[in-house]
């Protein structure tokens, strides 16, 4: 399902750019035309695949019926990184095809960021829950009237606040000596997602922070795939016992 959805997201990407009038490739183009079409079919491909991203963890946490071994903190900063990702690019005017899967993601983060509220135990308080909200919506609103001069900070900001978002995870990991229902599929294409965003950005915007950024959630995402495929064998022992206490 998920490999199908990679296929139609390029095919759906290719059909885009044929519709606007993007060259197709032919013999005698430019490499510098070829880096531009292979980078605009490439972006509108992770734009389109990205829909179903996070389907994967999703279903693994309605399955667990727990979020046991998930770090609630990268959930929250996991919201912070995209929405500053989204909000930068907007303000800036970059082409969707460059950052149109961060709004996507966006938003399937804060479905996981409520799972994950409801199926915590012991349950998160609500001033937690608040104070998470509240936070979020002065983190846009501050960005919106940041001065135009000063916006290089945005981007700039989502390095430590992607490695926030997954040290914990990845600390949690080692700690616990499984990964819970985190999903390979999930953090597998947000490594190839973030892979070749480096690319697409060097192409079509070269903005150097962005970049920096893309390549540091390439190499955290690596460490997570990394740990998913290691601990296997013991995450499904683990899920299988807390699955069977709560039958009991």
């Amino acid at each position: 399902m998920y490999t199908w959805g990679l296929v139609i997201g390029l095919v759906a990407a290719l059909a885009v750019v044929s519709v606007a009038g993007a060259p197709l490739p032919v013999i005698g183009m430019e490499l510098s035309e070829v880096k531009v079409l292979v980078s605009q079919v490439l972006g509108l491909a992770i734009v389109a695949g990205s829909v179903i991203l996070k389907l994967p963890q999703v279903i693994n946490i309605v399955r667990a019926g727990s979020v046991a071994g998930i770090s609630g903190l990268s959930f929250y900063l996991d919201v912070a990184v995209f929405a500053i990702t989204t909000t930068y690019n907007v303000l800036e005017g970059n082409p969707f095809s460059t950052y149109g899967e961060a709004a996507i993601i966006l938003a399937q983060n804060l479905v996981l960021v409520v799972m994950y509220w409801h199926y915590a135990a012991p349950p998160v308080a609500w001033s937690e829950r608040i104070a998470v909200s509240v936070f979020g919506a002065a983190l846009v609103y501050g960005m919106i009237v940041l001065p135009a001069d000063l916006r290089w900070i945005l981007p700039l900001s989502t390095i430590p606040s992607a490695c926030a978002a997954r040290i914990p995870q990845i600390i949690a990991n080692f700690a616990n000596g499984h990964t819970g229902p985190l999903s390979l599929i999930t953090f597998f294409l947000n490594f190839g997602g973030s892979l070749a965003r480096v690319f697409t950005t060097l192409t079509q915007v070269n903005d150097v922070w962005l970049v920096l950024g893309f390549i540091i959630g390439t190499v955290l995402n690596g460490v997570i795939v990394v740990q998913i495929i290691a601990y296997w064998s013991r995450t499904k022992a683990v899920l299988a016992a807390d699955a069977a206490a709560k039958t009991k």
